[in-house]
């Protein structure tokens, strides 16, 4: 946690505001060393740098950390001043004695200053360090539990003061080697950068070999060379179902109830219709007259009716007419509210319905089947110059990919082969086959992927790696200049992944790192960790200290080994 210095009182003039929309580092630092170069008290009273608690460098500790190194470097003499404790800059590396809070500005003690600052020792005498006192205590101990006045008077004792020496000795460099590692702990920091997308949408222009280079465009600069290709006498079939249909089975026949709960009498001539909700149609055989009822005591009357030969949608009805009792059918003749009041159920399951249809040819599946097989073989195009591109493959050494749009195919010679006489006929289905030459453009796919990768690499962040660049994703649309149609343009669009490279990166070098952790003293590692993570560029972090007794962060750190995972 930062630490807060309380000194004597501020002076108005000493204080230099920073505002909060200033965030760049750069402009921060040239508004200080103005400021401070102008300041009449210069070099004798110190200015106070006043970051409210909304300004965003208070939540970018390695931001502050670079501010604090810009300042020191141009020689200022300065306190940073905050509206309250800057929590968030907790893994900043700044000296303790160098903030002031607002509204808690006090002197302080003679006590705690001399207590901070200062070591009193006896004139002449060298201070022990912290180890040298620690082996000189046990050293002591040792000697006064083994060694006594009685055995020093004999040569037994001699043997036993040399093993007792030896003793010592080996104990003493045990000690000694756990004191190096309690005074030279080592932090073990493992880094994972993130990864981000990265994508690029270019123009190409294709060339033609007879086009000459003076009526190509200059701001053209992405070029790809188009090669002519051809397939001849190219023959592709298919078959196809007749769509007439001559309905020969039976329709059903029932009888139904009429039921009448409005007070109007309707007359239903032959063949009105009654409809059911799958929307079957029924017609009554005969005409009929229906009274008026009402609903405590509607009129009910039994009209004969028989299921039309297709359905709403042009299907024969046949065997689906022999709907079951207590079927409900509306009068769809009637407006929405007469169908409320006057509607049909059936009192017996429907019979004799039965399907049979008998499919012929009509005059408009052959030109279907024309407008299909052309289409259908401009689908396959690709697929049918797949081995003609390879034996050019093998030729040239030059790996082709077709431009599979209508803008670069030419189907010349088109041939028809369907049958005029099938119409009429009582066929279920057909076969009509088509010929021509294709004539189409293709393009260099390695030439294409070099150039979609150069032009994604320059999208590439500072201090990044292109790591990945997806080809079988990439796709691409053929458009041609409307002031020179002899060019055609390809607009690409091209993805990729790339990774934060952090053993470049200035903010995560093992200088940078070393000084975020020399301002730690007994801060967990899990905490730290967090603190990694939660850097744009950073998606895993682990931190190990040694000696493995060493639970938290020492305030002597000697060896900081940074790892850089990929």
């Amino acid at each position: 946690m930062l630490s807060n210095f309380f000194s004597k009182k501020i002076l108005e003039s000493q204080i230099l505001k920073i505002p909060v929309e200033m965030e760049s580092i750069k402009a921060i630092s040239n508004f200080i060393i103005d400021f401070e170069n102008a300041y009449q008290n210069r070099k004798k009273l110190p200015i106070y740098i006043y970051f409210t608690n909304d300004h965003p460098i208070l939540n970018l500790p390695i931001h502050f950390n670079i501010l604090y190194r810009r300042l020191m470097d141009a020689n200022c003499f300065f306190k940073f001043y905050f509206e309250s404790p800057a929590k968030n800059l907790k893994f900043a590396y700044l000296p303790g004695k160098l903030f002031e809070i607002k509204d808690n500005i006090k002197e302080e003690s003679t006590s705690e200053q001399s207590n901070q600052d200062f070591q009193v020792n006896k004139i002449g005498d060298k201070p022990l360090s912290e180890v040298e006192m620690e082996l000189d205590e046990l050293r002591n101990k040792v000697k006064k539990l083994f060694i006594s006045n009685s055995v020093d008077s004999n040569d037994y004792s001699k043997i036993l003061k040399y093993v007792l020496s030896s003793f010592l000795i080996i104990f003493s460099v045990g000690v000694l080697s756990l004191a190096v590692f309690h005074i030279n702990p080592t932090i073990n920091v493992k880094l994972k950068p993130s990864s981000q997308s990265v994508e690029q949408v270019l123009n190409i222009a294709l060339i033609d070999k007879d086009i000459k280079d003076q009526e190509i465009d200059d701001y053209l600069l992405n070029r790809l060379e188009m090669f002519d290709v051809k397939l001849e006498e190219v023959i592709h079939k298919s078959n196809f179902s007749s769509t007439g249909k001559n309905f020969t089975g039976e329709n059903a026949k029932g009888e139904i109830e009429v039921i009448n709960t409005s007070g109007k009498t309707y007359n239903f001539v032959p063949y009105t219709r009654f409809q059911t909700q799958s929307g079957l149609i029924f017609r009554s055989q005969e005409s009929v007259e229906i009274l008026p009822g009402s609903l405590k005591k509607p009129y009910k009357t039994k009209v004969l009716v028989q299921a039309d030969t297709l359905d709403l949608l042009g299907n024969p009805i046949g065997d689906l007419g022999n709907i079951p009792i207590d079927t409900k059918l509306n009068v769809p003749g009637l407006n929405q509210s007469s169908q409320k009041s006057i509607y049909a159920t059936t009192i017996q399951g429907f019979t004799g319905g039965t399907t049979q249809v008998e499919r012929f040819v009509l005059d408009s599946d052959l030109k279907s089947a024309e407008v299909f097989l052309l289409n259908d073989l401009k689908s396959k195009i690709p697929d049918l110059f797949q081995n003609y591109l390879q034996e050019n493959y093998e030729k040239n050494n030059i790996q082709l990919e077709i431009l599979n749009f209508d803008e670069a195919i030419d189907l010349k010679n088109v041939q028809y082969f369907i049958d005029k006489d099938l119409i009429g006929q009582n066929i279920d289905g057909f076969e009509g086959k088509i010929k021509a030459d294709i004539y189409a453009k293709a393009i260099s796919k390695k030439d294409l992927e070099n150039i979609a990768k150069m032009q994604l690499e320059k999208s590439v962040a500072p201090y990044n790696n292109l790591d990945y660049i997806d080809f079988p994703d990439m796709t691409y649309r053929l458009s041609r200049l409307p002031l020179n149609p002899k060019v055609q343009i390809l607009t690409l669009v091209i993805k990729g992944v790339q990774t934060f490279d952090l053993a470049k990166h200035p903010d995560f070098a093992i200088d940078s790192v070393t000084k975020v952790l020399e301002n730690q003293k007994g801060v967990l590692p899990e905490n730290l960790e967090e603190f990694f993570k939660n850097q744009e560029a950073i998606s895993q972090s682990e931190i190990k200290i040694s000696p493995f007794w060493r639970k938290t962060v020492p305030s002597n750190i000697k060896n900081v080994e940074i790892n850089y995972e990929k």
